[in-house]
């Protein structure tokens, strides 16, 4: 059931990264740093206004949408309370972005400017909790149509709009906010999400912020963690750094994203639905499984990456970030390496067992240790530092969580296959290292199937039994 709903999501799991990786590298050959810095300023602010006005009300709808299936009342009851949640968190995003442009001094403070950042804070919001909904719900049309359309179009809308005007912050902003607001057009139809009058449905509203209110408090350490480092090189040397640290993270975080979400979609629903029907046991166990794939997914693309972050800096960053990027790209590949494995493995073991302040406390750790370090890091050693400091901070966390995890009924890390899986990408990681750096993209491209392939051998050596039975099976169906 697993691989059938992972190889479904597939699509989704994908090219929204791909699009996402390809817009990096875009914009950073249409922004000046400046404009750049700007921009990644307000995309993290927009992940804080989820956070703070969307995400728990989110959380509620994948792990408790299913539960009341068969009663009207309550589904009536669900979309109301869902459709005032969303007004809501619409009209905050709004005066988020004006505070903002009033707290930094930096940032343009035009009207233009700021009707933008409201409108992509709102859209790209309401986007992320209409993916969660069509994953509560199942329906995996419209959890593609919501990861892909936005991405698409920003970057094709983005690329025709470079041809006519001098792009700008603001520009990039309203590009974004109209794409995703296409993609919420042609995907509300798909969600299940309904009309209903706008009114206070209580019982849905105290059960849905009894869950997410740790949630949301997880979130913000989460928020912090993930983009505390923007504002620490914003704030010690300008908006210019955060411009030019923003290319290397947003590769190295959406590498790792990349590689993990091939399962994370269809993960944790599945032992969502496993502890429904079999109690806490059959859900970790499912969990457990998703684990072991996300391990298989995570540590060749981590180690792949690595490899050829230098090459990446060098062959398709433009020449103003291609520096700072060089230095700051393996660790921001080891950061979102780390986060990514702990948000969607031992974190959502609390998320299962209902015990959601186990995460808040988690992800308090990683939001301190990421402040922290991060600042000792610039001090020391620049932005190459503070990016140190952060990947330290992920690594912290991570192996915090674990160790609250070994401690839950029931769940067994995965040992075998994530020491198969760590030593072939070892061998893959050695084996690149060996190969010196690219001097083209042709190179590129084969130093990439090289490291697959050498992967894939390693597999095979490492699972002799697996590999024959898939074969045996092959020759099967052939026949």
């Amino acid at each position: 059931m697993l691989l059938r709903q992972t190889l479904l999501y597939l699509p989704a799991q994908v090219l929204a990264p791909l699009l996402q990786f390809a817009a990096i590298l875009a914009w950073a050959w249409w922004l000046p740093p400046v404009e750049m810095g700007a921009f990644t300023i307000l995309a993290a602010a927009q992940e804080l206004g989820y956070l703070l006005f969307l995400s728990w009300f989110s959380a509620y709808a994948l792990r408790y949408f299913g539960d009341g299936e068969g009663d009207p009342d309550h589904r009536r009851a669900f979309h109301a309370s869902e459709n005032l949640v969303i007004l809501t968190a619409g009209g905050l995003n709004f005066a988020l972005a004006a505070s903002l442009v009033a707290w930094f001094g930096d940032l343009p403070a035009d009207a233009a400017f700021i009707l933008a950042a409201g409108a992509f804070l709102t859209t790209r919001s309401v986007n992320a909790h209409m993916a969660e909904r069509a994953r509560a719900a199942q329906r995996i049309g419209a959890y593609t149509l919501l990861q892909v359309t936005g991405p698409a179009l920003g970057l094709l809308m983005g690329w025709i709009a470079h041809g006519f005007v001098h792009l700008n912050a603001a520009w990039a902003l309203a590009i974004h906010a109209a794409a995703h607001l296409a993609a919420i057009a042609a995907a509300l139809p798909l969600t299940g999400m309904r009309p209903a009058p706008l009114r206070l449905a209580a019982p849905v509203l105290r059960k849905a912020l009894a869950y997410g209110a740790p949630l949301l408090l997880a979130g913000g350490f989460s928020w912090i963690a993930l983009n505390a480092l923007r504002y620490v090189a914003e704030g010690f040397q300008g908006l210019a750094a955060a411009g030019l640290i923003a290319v290397g993270l947003g590769l190295g975080q959406r590498g790792a994203a990349f590689a993990a979400m091939f399962v994370t979609a269809a993960a944790f629903p599945l032992a969502v639905k496993a502890h429904r029907e079999g109690g806490e046991q059959a859900g970790m166990r499912q969990l457990a499984l998703g684990g072991a794939l996300l391990i298989a997914a995570l540590a060749p693309a981590v180690a792949g990456l690595f490899a050829i972050s230098h090459d990446v800096s060098m062959l398709l960053v433009s020449e103003n970030y291609r520096p700072v990027t060089a230095m700051v790209l393996p660790w921001a590949i080891v950061m979102g390496a780390a986060r990514n494995l702990r948000s969607h493995f031992p974190d959502q073991v609390f998320l299962l067992a209902g015990r959601s302040s186990t995460v808040t406390l988690v992800d308090g750790i990683d939001a301190a240790a990421t402040v922290a370090l991060s600042i000792a890091g610039i001090v020391l050693a620049g932005l190459p530092g503070a990016v140190m400091g952060a990947a330290a901070a992920a690594i912290i966390a991570a192996i915090a969580s674990f160790a609250l995890a070994a401690r839950q009924p029931h769940f067994a890390f995965p040992w075998g296959h994530a020491a198969r899986a760590t030593f072939a990408s070892g061998l893959m990681l050695a084996a690149l290292a060996l190969f010196g750096p690219a001097a083209h993209i042709t190179t590129l491209v084969f130093k990439i199937l090289l490291g697959a392939a050498i992967h894939a051998l390693g597999l095979a050596a490492l699972y002799p039994r697996e590999l024959a039975a898939a074969l045996t099976s092959l020759r099967t169906r052939l026949a």
